[in-house]
């Protein structure tokens, strides 16, 4: 009747760490129905293992987050990340230490250049810094992970709102990654408003390094093959772009304005686990990479530190668009493309070719969320295993018997092929 009663047993039969939050339950009795159970688990690829929900002792994690809520900031801290977020002005990470062997370093220091961004067809920028009335509040706070909500408007520099935010980050116990959820929702006028570009974007602190800007390489993966460069100057005119174009095509973009020396380019065709299959050293000046899928993946990083991200269905959510800019050490995920076509959601008729009606769209309220991981790694080489594991989750499945058991679906109708053999084919 209470989480609390409740626990997570290994296939070996021992209880490990979990998080539970109720969601519904039985009218009947009142007893709990449904269940929210957060765990951690390691899983080689192919590998499974069984976990069995009882009654018992939850023990507690080795490590678990620290939430704590002022006025002016929600702090988080994971053991191996810690953050802060702004309750106004929503900048996305306001700062981050990354933790590691004796101490912590500063990897993230926003200010203006961090946040949610929208450009109209005239250019126009608005930020969510620019809203004084955002809301950001702790939606999940349980040993194991932690959710902060932020909801808010993009505003230009005067003043202007236009356009709905919400981001969400999920934090987890002992993990520097994060895990952000970013919804843009169109509340503009659709005969006039076309949108050049929705982003949120990453300011890293590579100066805390030292006075002397670091060496800085970023990684990017296109089909199967990993491409990593070294960057070159400060120019404000270089940048890196991986762009998912349309279904079946994909680009990738960098630009240095200064010739690279043979064998700066690093090319390497890896498998699915991240092995090295062959390697590759090509010599460019200004270049463009042609593909058909880009997995949404890069990496931004000096022999110091690094982040990296992975998005969610990048190729098949096209267009989609991650991009660095040196000149600002920012890494940006972009919902829409800054480079591309607008986003253009104006009305139009269209006649039902099932009912023969015509109908006419109205894209006001119309939401678009993108997935991604953050992950801020020590020294200059990213997990690459970890990162193509985002888009492969594990499959979890619970034993048809104890569904029909429960009922928590309902009365299930046994196999029966005598009566209906053309669904029970089907299902099969």
């Amino acid at each position: 009747r209470r989480v609390n009663e409740l626990c997570v047993l290994d296939d070996s039969g021992k209880a490990i760490p979990a998080q539970f939050r109720e969601l519904s339950r039985w009218r009947s009795n009142g007893s709990l129905k449904w269940v929210l159970v957060d765990l951690q688990s390691d899983l080689a690829a192919g590998d499974s293992t069984e976990f069995r929900l009882a009654k018992g002792a939850n023990p507690p994690p080795d490590q678990r987050i620290s939430v704590h809520e002022t006025e002016r900031y929600v702090r988080v801290d994971t053991g191996a990340l810690r953050f802060m977020v702004r309750r106004t002005k929503f900048n996305f990470l306001r700062k981050a230490w990354l933790r590691e062997d004796g101490g912590e370093r500063l990897v993230v220091d926003a200010g203006s250049e961090g946040g949610v961004r929208a450009i109209d067809w005239e250019k126009r920028e608005y930020w969510s810094h620019g809203d004084t009335n955002c809301v950001v509040e702790v939606e999940e706070s349980g040993p194991l992970r932690a959710v902060v909500c932020a909801k808010g408007v993009h505003v230009d520099a005067e003043g202007k709102p236009f356009c709905r935010w919400v981001v969400r980050i999920h934090a987890f116990a002992g993990r520097s990654d994060l895990k952000v959820f970013h919804t843009f929702v169109f509340d503009g006028d659709p005969e006039k408003d076309l949108i050049r570009d929705v982003s949120l974007h990453l300011p890293l602190d590579f100066q805390a390094t030292g006075k002397k800007r670091p060496g800085r390489v970023t990684s990017m993966m296109l089909d199967n093959d990993w491409f990593s460069l070294p960057v070159l100057n400060d120019s404000g005119r270089k940048y890196v772009e991986l762009i998912q174009e349309r279904d079946g095509l994909a680009k990738l973009y960098f630009e240095t304005f200064n010739k690279l020396p043979l064998g700066q380019i690093d090319v390497a065709r890896i498998d699915p686990t991240g092995e090295v299959i062959s390697r590759a050293r090509p010599f460019y000046y200004q270049a463009i990479e042609t593909g058909r899928r880009a997995p949404g993946i890069m990496d931004y990083s000096t022999p110091e530190f690094g982040a990296s991200v992975a998005v969610r269905h990048f190729a098949e959510q096209h267009p989609n668009e991650i991009q660095i800019h040196p000149a600002s050490d920012t890494l940006r995920v972009h919902l829409w493309p800054e480079h591309g076509d607008a986003m253009n959601l104006s009305r139009g008729r269209q006649r039902s070719a099932y009912s023969g009606q015509e109908g006419i769209g109205n894209a006001v309220g119309l939401g678009k969320t993108q997935e991604f991981t953050i992950h801020f790694h020590s020294g200059p080489e990213p997990d690459l295993p970890f990162l193509l594991a985002q888009e492969k989750r594990v499959l979890f499945m619970l034993d048809p018997d104890y569904i029909a058991r429960t009922k928590v679906f309902g009365e299930l109708h046994p196999h029966d092929p005598e009566s209906y053999p053309e669904i029970e084919k089907a299902l099969e």
